[in-house]
C-alpha cells in the first residue's frame, strides 16, 4: 500500500485517492476481476495505470477510439511511463517494434481497439498481459446508449489466452441493468463492483423549450465568449448548418461527424483540443473519451436519445472540476425524429421497446419541475433526499398546471377525426393525420388540409382556440410521456390513439404540465444564461501569474504539437498560483506535478513565478 501511494504522489503528483480508486487498484494488483464506475473526470485511468507500474509484464487497455489512445499514451509518456498503441494509424514496422519492446518488458501499457484485440489474438496468446482493462465498457451492452457489437467478441478472445488474465471493466455511464450486462458479457468472475457517485456538482443543468433555436444558441454563445465548448446536433445536416451559423457569428469553431474522412476528423479534433476557446459542433460521433478538461459548456441543440446518453455527453463539460454548464433546447419535433429512428431500426423488438421507454423517460426529464440532478442520479440507481441548487429547476422553480381538459379535448378531437373517416374507434387505431393537424382543428385553423377534409365541420373545431400553439405542443409532449398517444411511422407520420387515452377520457385521471414552458418561457438574455465564473479562488493580484503560467503552457504545448492539458491542467496552475512555490521541494507539494514533470519544467516554472 505504501508503494501504491508513493506512485500516486511521485509519478502523478496527487496527494490522495478519489472515491474507490484505491480499492480498484488493490483488486487489480491482487488479480481479481472488477467493474469500475466513476463519473467523467473521476480518475478511472489511474485504476489500471498504477497496477501496470507495480506489476511485472504489461497491461492491455481496450479503448474504442484512436484519438483517445493517442491522448492517453502522450500523457503517460509525459509522466515518463512507457506506453504505446497498436492500431491502424501506425505502420507495420512500428507495430513490430512495439511488440518487440513488449516482449523485452520495456512497455507497461499497450492500447488496442476491440477489433484490434481479435486481429492481434495470435500475438496476445504468445505474450499475454498481466491485466486487461476494458474502457468504455458500457459499449458491450445492448441496453446501453452506445452499443458496439465488436465489444461482444472480447470475452471469447480473452478466454483463448493461455492463462486466465484478470479483467477490469471501466465506464462513466451504466445503470443497474447495463452493469449486469457488462459483468455477464465480459465474463467478470466474482462480479465485484466499485461504484462511485455519479454526481457532477460543478455542472449546472439547464433545459429550455426550443423556440427559434438559432437565436437561442447565439444568445447562449454571447454569454460564453472565449470559452471552449461542444454543441451536439442530432444529424450531420444539422451539424453543418449550425457550424456555419456559429462561424458567421464570429466564433472559432470546427465540426465533426461520421461523414468526414479520418484526416478531416483528426484535424478538427486536434484544433479543438489545442485551443483554449474553440467550439466543436458535432454529432455523438464526437466525444467518447475526450480528455480535454477545460470544456466549459455542452449545448444540446437537439434532444438526446436517452438519459444515459445525455449524462455522458453533458459530462464532457467541466472535467477539471471547475464551474460549467450543460444547456439543452428541445421540442416536439425532436421527439418525432427520435421515434422515427426507433421505428426504422432493425434492432430486436425488446430493444426497440426499451428505446421507446428511454425516450419517454428523456422527455419526462425535460418536462419535470423536480431537481434535474436528483432525477439523473436516480436513473443510475443513486438516491438523494436533497435538491442540488445548481439546475434550472432549483434556481428558477416552475409550477405545474392542470392540462387535463386540454388533453381530453385533444383525445375527443382525435376520435371525431377517426369517425369522420368512417373508421371504428379502438386502441391502436391510426388517425391518418399527425398531431399538428389535430392541434390546427382545435385552434380553429382554416388551412387547406382542414377545409379539404371538412374538419372545420367537426364539433371539436375551434374549442381550443384560446390556447397558444406552444401550449398545445406542450400538452402533446406530455401525452406522449403518459402514453396516451403514439405515432405510426410510414410514408407519413400519423397519430395513434392508445388504450390509455380511451380510458383517460372516461376517468378522473389528471395530466399536469410544466407551467414555465407554457407561460414563463425562460428569457435567453436572463442572468441565468450567463457563464458561471470558474471557482479558481485567487485574488486579482495573482491573475497575472495565472495568465503567465497558462501562456507558458500554451507555448510549450505548441512546440510539442500536443494539447496543453498533456503538460498539466488548470487545477495545477491554480495550485501554483495559490501556493507560490519558491523551490523544487515546494513544487513537489503542487497538485499534478510528479517527479518527471518537476524535473522537466521545474526551473522554468520557478522562474515565471519569481518574475511575475
Amino acid at each position: 500500500m505504501l508503494k501504491v501511494r508513493q506512485i500516486l504522489t511521485d509519478v502523478f503528483g496527487y496527494n490522495s485517492f478519489r472515491e474507490n480508486q484505491e480499492q480498484a487498484i488493490n483488486s487489480a494488483i491482487e488479480g481479481r476481476d472488477c467493474l469500475v464506475l466513476m463519473p467523467t473526470g473521476g480518475g478511472k485511468s489511474l485504476c489500471y495505470q498504477i497496477p501496470a507500474i507495480i506489476k511485472s509484464g504489461y497491461n492491455l487497455v481496450v479503448s474504442p477510439l484512436i484519438a483517445l489512445m493517442k491522448d492517453q499514451v502522450d500523457s503517460l509518456r509525459e509522466a515518463e511511463i512507457e506506453a504505446a498503441f497498436i492500431n491502424s494509424s501506425i505502420e507495420v514496422a512500428q507495430r513490430n517494434a512495439i511488440r518487440e519492446k513488449v516482449a523485452k518488458g520495456l512497455i507497461k501499457l499497450v492500447y488496442m481497439a476491440p477489433e484490434g484485440v481479435v486481429s492481434n489474438l495470435y500475438w496476445l496468446k504468445q505474450h499475454p498481459p498481466s491485466l486487461i482493462a476494458i474502457d468504455e465498457a458500457h459499449c458491450v451492452s445492448q441496453w446501453g446508449h452506445d452499443f458496439r457489437p465488436e465489444y461482444r467478441d472480447l470475452a471469447d478472445a480473452f478466454d483463448q489466452l493461455p492463462r486466465r488474465v484478470p479483467r477490469m471493466a471501466l465506464t462513466a455511464t451504466a445503470n443497474p441493468m447495463v452493469r449486469m450486462d457488462i459483468v455477464q458479457n465480459l465474463n467478470l468472475v466474482g462480479g465485484q463492483q466499485f461504484v462511485s457517485s455519479f454526481n457532477r456538482p460543478n455542472i449546472e443543468y439547464r433545459i429550455q423549450y426550443k423556440d427559434n433555436p438559432m437565436r437561442q444558441l447565439a444568445s447562449f454563445l454571447e454569454n460564453h465568449k472565449n470559452q471552449s465548448g461542444i454543441i451536439y446536433c442530432a444529424t450531420r445536416k444539422s451539424v453543418e448548418k449550425v457550424h456555419s451559423h456559429v462561424v458567421k457569428a464570429g466564433f472559432e469553431a470546427d465540426y465533426y461527424h461520421a461523414g468526414l474522412n479520418t484526416s478531416q476528423r483528426d484535424m478538427a479534433q486536434s484544433r479543438f483540443q489545442q485551443s483554449d476557446h474553440s467550439i466543436m459542433v458535432a454529432t455523438v460521433a464526437f466525444g467518447m473519451g475526450i480528455d480535454k478538461p477545460d470544456v466549459r459548456f455542452v449545448f444540446h441543440y437537439d434532444m438526446p436519445a436517452n438519459l444515459s446518453a445525455y449524462y455522458q455527453e453533458s459530462g464532457r463539460a467541466g472535467r477539471d472540476g471547475q464551474a460549467s454548464v450543460a444547456h439543452m433546447i428541445y421540442g416536439l419535433q425532436d421527439v418525432m425524429t427520435r421515434k422515427m429512428l426507433i421505428s426504422t431500426s432493425t434492432a430486436p423488438a425488446e430493444i426497440l421497446q426499451a428505446r421507446k421507454s428511454q425516450l419517454r423517460e428523456m422527455l419526462s426529464f425535460c418536462e419535470t419541475t423536480s431537481c434535474r440532478r436528483k432525477t439523473l442520479l436516480e436513473h443510475f440507481g443513486e438516491s438523494t433526499d436533497t435538491s442540488c441548487g445548481n439546475c434550472d429547476s432549483c434556481l428558477n422553480p416552475a409550477a405545474m398546471q392542470d392540462g387535463t381538459l386540454a388533453a381530453k379535448q385533444f383525445i375527443s378531437c382525435t376520435i371525431r377525426v377517426i369517425q369522420s373517416r368512417n373508421l371504428q374507434v379502438s386502441a391502436g387505431q391510426s388517425v391518418g393525420f399527425g398531431a399538428q393537424h389535430i392541434i390546427n382543428i382545435l385552434r380553429g385553423s382554416e388551412n387547406q388540409m382542414i377545409l379539404k377534409w371538412r374538419h372545420d365541420e367537426l364539433s371539436t373545431y375551434g374549442i381550443g382556440k384560446e390556447l397558444s400553439l406552444k401550449h398545445w405542443q406542450c400538452i402533446v409532449r406530455q401525452m406522449f410521456v403518459a402514453e396516451l398517444i403514439d405515432e405510426q411511422h410510414s410514408e407519413f407520420n400519423t397519430l395513434i390513439l392508445t388504450k390509455k387515452a380511451i380510458e383517460f377520457l372516461k376517468s378522473n385521471q389528471t395530466l399536469q404540465v410544466r407551467e414555465d414552458v407554457l407561460f414563463r418561457q425562460t428569457n435567453s438574455s436572463t442572468s441565468r444564461n450567463k457563464s458561471p465564473k470558474p471557482s479558481y479562488n485567487f485574488d486579482i493580484q495573482d491573475e497575472q501569474l495565472f495568465n503567465n503560467l497558462r501562456q507558458w503552457r500554451k507555448n510549450k504545448a505548441s512546440i510539442m504539437g500536443k494539447p496543453a492539458y498533456i503538460i498539466f491542467g488548470d487545477r495545477t496552475i491554480v495550485d501554483l498560483v495559490n501556493k507560490v512555490p519558491k523551490n523544487i521541494e515546494e513544487l513537489a507539494l503542487v497538485h499534478g506535478l510528479g517527479n518527471s514533470k518537476i524535473s522537466k519544467y521545474g526551473d522554468e516554472l520557478l522562474e515565471i513565478i519569481k518574475s511575475s
